[in-house]
């Protein structure tokens, strides 16, 4: 008989700022080809503003392809279970919103802070690509080869391949 859990879905609405910065790969097959799109650089020079129940949703995706939606209740949907699970696990580095910064507190388990920031990272990432309107949100696809994901560009012209990164530091 498998263990049934609730997750509480308090999850504070405030919006909080995000940067961006540009890293370049080392690797010759990731590189992006040509001049980058004007999306980049907006986000580049300003930045954007999320909130932590849209970046939990997307985190989900991380999971939405094998949550076992036996073992989480209160919520209907794969989907829901999958942020739900992102969000018990995420909960563990009590994330806040102070100011305009979203803040979490050191877990001081390197195991939990390399968890919590790879999904942070992941939700991070997809949903800021979702509320800038750089890809369509209904196409993300998780990938594991290359790339963690990729989406379908708005009006579905282009696929857009991401490699989703988190970080503690700072």
């Amino acid at each position: 008989m498998s263990p049934l859990i609730g997750i509480s879905t308090n999850i504070t609405a405030q919006r909080f700022r995000i940067s961006v910065r540009e890293n370049a790969s080392d690797k010759l097959g990731y590189a992006c080809p040509g001049k980058a799109p004007t999306w980049v650089a907006n986000l580049l020079s300003k930045g954007a503003s999320l909130s932590l129940p849209s970046l939990i949703f997307e985190a989900g995706k991380h999971f939405s392809n094998r949550i076992n939606t036996n073992v989480i209740t209160g919520s209907s949907t794969k989907r829901e279970k999958a942020a739900a699970l992102a969000w018990a696990i995420i909960s563990m580095v009590n994330p806040y919103i102070e100011g305009t910064q979203l803040w979490v507190e050191n877990p001081g388990d390197p195991d939990v802070s390399r968890l919590c920031s790879e999904i942070l990272g992941v939700g991070a990432a997809l949903e800021l690509l979702v509320s800038s309107r750089v890809i369509d949100g209904r196409t993300i696809r998780k990938r594991s080869s290359r790339f963690d994901y990729d989406a379908n560009t708005r009006g579905g012209s282009k696929r857009v391949y991401i490699e989703a990164k988190g970080t503690f530091n700072r």
